[in-house]
């Protein structure tokens, strides 16, 4: 496996055919949000996250994952050790608590990143599958302008 493909982030891109890597999007959301100070992190994870979903092939793929996740727990489970792997630990490694807190816990850390793929597939979920209006045609600027700050508390607010 190492050879072919070098990690399981990689190996998962190709089988399920992904047009992007899901971890080096994160990784390009964590560092735009580092280089434009105008715009929090929050904010920029989730108008990353919406540009990736606006190819429409990223979209189908990331929707048939996630329908797959919901009717089959062989699904749940593989896309769920994806997801913690590639995914949940680089944006736990952005998460620290309120005033920069980096000493918080790991396990605070994974907890933030958590809420916010709650918060994130919450979207997709309401957006693309159910398309709930007028949540589905809401430009990327504003949803990044609604939901950013509650994913910058979940990132680095208060959460107990």
């Amino acid at each position: 496996m190492h050879h072919f493909f070098g990690t399981k982030e990689w190996l998962f891109v190709a089988a399920m055919r992904l047009p992007m890597v899901p971890g080096e999007l994160v990784d390009s959301a964590l560092a735009a949000a580092a280089s434009d100070p105008g715009r929090s992190l929050g904010e920029q994870m989730l108008r990353t996250v919406l540009g990736a979903w606006d190819v429409a092939e990223m979209r189908a793929t990331f929707l048939g994952l996630l329908r797959s996740a919901v009717t089959s727990e062989q699904a749940a489970a593989m896309l769920r050790e994806f997801a913690t792997e590639a995914i949940l630990g680089r944006i736990a490694g952005a998460a620290g608590g309120p005033d920069g807190d980096a000493a918080e816990p790991a396990a605070d850390s994974r907890l933030r990143a958590a809420l916010v793929a709650s918060q994130v597939l919450g979207l997709a979920l309401t957006r693309y599958v159910l398309a709930l209006e007028p949540l589905a045609a809401a430009s990327a600027d504003d949803l990044a302008r609604a939901i950013g700050p509650t994913l910058d508390r979940y990132l680095t607010g208060s959460i107990g």
